[in-house]
């Protein structure tokens, strides 16, 4: 009996042991803090005639250049700093003129962009 009492508790021990170690590795694969190396943009209101945007960043690369196109010709051009995990809004004060536009965002070698058409 008593053979039998220490194998149920290390099997309870090995079984806790590998949950939280399990729970630990989950919740470091889902912090986007941990481990990642990404940026993104994306429009404040896609359905709305505003150009206005954000960059969301979330790699080392704190230096972002940005360019508002129409029909090829840019229109307005930017630079600002954005620290990692942070998400900077650029408000541009401008509506979408009813022909395509094109926001091109630049960090170091990486280049991004994003359409909108009203």
């Amino acid at each position: 009996m008593n053979q039998q009492k220490k194998i149920i508790i290390f099997t309870i021990i090995i079984f806790v042991l590998s949950s939280v170690t399990l729970f630990y590795i989950n919740n470091s694969y889902l912090n986007t803090e941990v481990r990642k190396d990404y940026w993104s943009i994306y429009f404040n209101n896609p359905v709305s005639g505003s150009m206005d945007f954000a960059i969301e960043n979330h790699s080392f690369e704190e230096n972002f250049i940005w360019q508002i196109q129409a029909a090829g010709q840019l229109i307005q051009e930017g630079k600002t700093q954005v620290a990692k995990g942070e998400i900077k809004n650029i408000i541009l004060h401008m509506e979408n003129p009813g022909i395509k536009i094109t926001i091109t965002v630049t960090a170091g070698d990486e280049k991004k962009e994003i359409y909108k058409n009203k």
